[in-house]
């Protein structure tokens, strides 16, 4: 069973969301189960790419002592999560977030997943445009049952210029835990209905 996660930079929600649920999914007797993430977005895909944005959040973060091993590992692995997510996970043991390597949610990278998972209505719209077959693509809160309507904060830019990285992990930790909620969740549902079956 295949799970693509899609956010619009493929940065920060998509692989927190799957980095979550492949930490998890033996606790729901899923061991077959494989999450992965991609961007919806070409434009803010590439954005996040830029190697001297990373190493300028990397440096601030790293300040502070407590984060630097974890800052290595992740530059070690040559991830491409933002920093801070990424030290944000490795603090909880998701040690899956360090092998994060991004890509575009192309048609063919859609194609190889039973299942799409979106972080919002819109970068949903934006990718049922690629693809012939759109009845495997959801947005998260969709395929739970919630309202449809976004998923966590948006994708941060530029944000990092005008704050503190400090203050910035504080705003992404209630991120995280909104997103390892709704791994939980998805994991749940996985184990008791399986994946949808395609009309």
């Amino acid at each position: 069973m295949k799970l693509l996660y899609i956010c619009e930079g493929g940065a920060r929600r998509s692989p927190a969301l799957a980095a979550y649920t492949n930490h998890f999914r033996h606790a729901y007797g899923l061991d077959s189960l494989e999450a992965h993430c991609a961007a919806a977005n070409e434009g803010q895909f590439r954005k996040h790419l830029n190697p001297d944005r990373q190493l300028i959040v990397a440096k601030d973060i790293a300040k502070d002592k407590r984060y630097e091993p974890h800052i290595e590992t992740l530059q070690t692995k040559g991830s491409d999560v933002s920093r801070r997510i990424g030290v944000l996970l490795l603090l909880e043991g998701v040690e899956d977030i360090a092998n994060h390597k991004k890509r575009f949610g192309t048609e063919e990278i859609i194609n190889q997943y039973d299942l799409v998972l979106v972080t919002s209505p819109r970068e949903r719209d934006e990718v049922r445009k690629r693809i012939e077959t759109d009845d495997k693509i959801y947005t998260v809160k969709e395929f739970l049952g919630y309202p449809d309507y976004n998923l966590g904060i948006p994708d941060v830019v530029d944000q990092y210029m005008d704050e503190s990285q400090e203050s910035q992990l504080r705003t992404d930790r209630p991120l995280c835990n909104e997103l390892r909620g709704f791994a939980h969740e998805v994991l749940k549902k996985i184990s008791r209905e399986g994946f949808p079956t395609p009309l």
